[in-house]
């Protein structure tokens, strides 16, 4: 039979214990997967505009969910510019059109690795920088590790796809993280000097994860009369 002293040595430190023991009580189940995986970043962008004044937005990735929703005067009623970066031209072209090709919106194709495009961006001209680019991990992890290092200290950067690891890692530099997990794809909100606050950022996710169950992230009017009307 073991002694107990024995048995005692067999367990890991009291500290790495309190660690483990902590991980397990407060592990999240994953949130499954949205029907529009695509759109569940746009509560929160929709949020973001009533935390923080946004009139320059520069965008990796144009998006029907993202792009349009810069553009909606009822979500972002101070946005003066948006800069979006794009490699497809038939996706530039189709949401040119589904913007009215409104004259805040500038899409400019991109012939090359989105990273290398970023690197020589004015990023202190923008209020907010959404990464959602790219068709594969690697890419736009480049994409997010670029942005972390030139960045500007009143950015505030969105990366779509949050749950990656990778994605998490590339942005680590940023000193501020927060994930919103109400909807899966999830959405990272990194920030240096922004006027943002992790206690307006967690008000946020209760309110978010309050009607996840009854709202598509995709109706955007319905989001912006909540985050309006809270």
């Amino acid at each position: 039979m073991t002694s107990l002293s024995v048995q005692r040595a067999l367990l890991p430190p009291r500290g790495l214990l309190r660690t483990l023991v902590s991980r397990v009580l407060h592990r999240v189940p994953p949130t499954p997967r949205a029907a529009s995986p695509y759109s569940t970043h746009l509560p929160v962008l929709v949020g973001l505009a009533t935390e923080l004044p946004v009139r320059n937005v520069l965008e990796f990735g144009a998006g029907r969910f993202s792009t349009l929703t810069f553009l909606d005067r009822s979500a972002f009623p101070d946005v003066e510019r948006v800069d979006s970066f794009d490699t497809d031209p038939a996706w530039r072209d189709e949401v040119l059109a589904l913007a009215n090709h409104d004259s805040r919106l500038t899409i400019t194709l991109v012939d090359g690795p989105m990273h290398q495009a970023a690197a020589s961006l004015p990023f202190e001209e923008y209020d907010l920088v959404l990464v959602d680019d790219s068709a594969d991990e690697a890419s736009r992890t480049a994409t997010i590790g670029t942005v972390a290092r030139c960045r500007s200290n009143r950015n505030v950067i969105v990366v779509h796809d949050y749950e990656m690891e990778r994605y998490r890692q590339a942005s680590s530099i940023i000193p501020n993280r927060f994930t919103f997990h109400a909807y899966n794809p999830y959405t990272g909100v990194c920030w240096e000097s922004a006027p943002l606050s992790a206690s307006r950022l967690r008000s946020m996710a209760r309110q978010l994860q309050r009607y996840a169950e009854q709202l598509e992230p995709t109706d955007r009017a319905a989001w912006v009369e909540i985050w309006r009307g809270r």
